[in-house]
């Protein structure tokens, strides 16, 4: 056999060996992963958590993982008034760029809680496909010209409202509610 041949079979039996390899490391990793996830379930169910964290739970589009980074970083909502505040610590909440005369539209600021930036904006694109309500939304800004990004933005920034929403008012998300006094204000 010639030496390309033998290099030829040495290299396939690598490339299979490490396939095997990460496979099996994923899988190691994915059950580690479970495994932490049910620990912190059991955490927040028998603490005095459990509360907004079932609130938030019941928000289409935010999960597990974003309930407990809200509840821990906003110190379980102890620290923050009102839902504009808890979106710019979150680099959600859009600002006026202007100085004198000169007025350059909006901007985000820089200067956030970039987990909850991320876990924000994965809960923004999971709500956009799963609920029908801010997938409309989204809709509509799209069609009106509005860039992706900025309906992302938007999109996490009424993910926040709602959070907000139900952890003060301490009632769950109800999807298609409509305020029997809205036509009286």
């Amino acid at each position: 056999m010639s030496f390309i041949g033998m290099l030829a079979i040495g290299l396939s039996y690598n490339v299979n060996y490490r396939t095997e390899n990460f496979k099996y490391t994923a899988k190691f990793l994915r059950k580690q992963v479970k495994g932490i996830e049910e620990t912190m379930h059991e955490a927040i169910m028998n603490s005095s958590l459990k509360e907004n964290y079932q609130l938030i739970n019941s928000i289409k589009g935010v999960g597990m993982q974003t309930a407990v980074a809200m509840i821990i970083h906003t110190n379980n909502f102890a620290g923050f008034q009102t839902a504009r505040q808890i979106a710019a610590y979150c680099g959600c909440a859009p600002f006026p760029n202007e100085s004198g005369t000169i007025e350059k539209g909006n901007y985000v600021s820089r200067l956030a809680n970039r987990e909850l930036k991320v876990l924000l904006s994965q809960c923004a694109v999971s709500a956009l496909r799963y609920n029908r309500e801010l997938a409309a939304y989204a809709q509509r800004k799209i069609a009106a010209g509005k860039s992706k990004r900025l309906v992302i933005n938007n999109v996490k920034n009424k993910l926040i409202q709602r959070i907000f929403a139900v952890v003060t008012g301490k009632i769950p998300y109800r999807e298609n509610y409509l305020n029997p006094f809205a036509n009286y204000a």
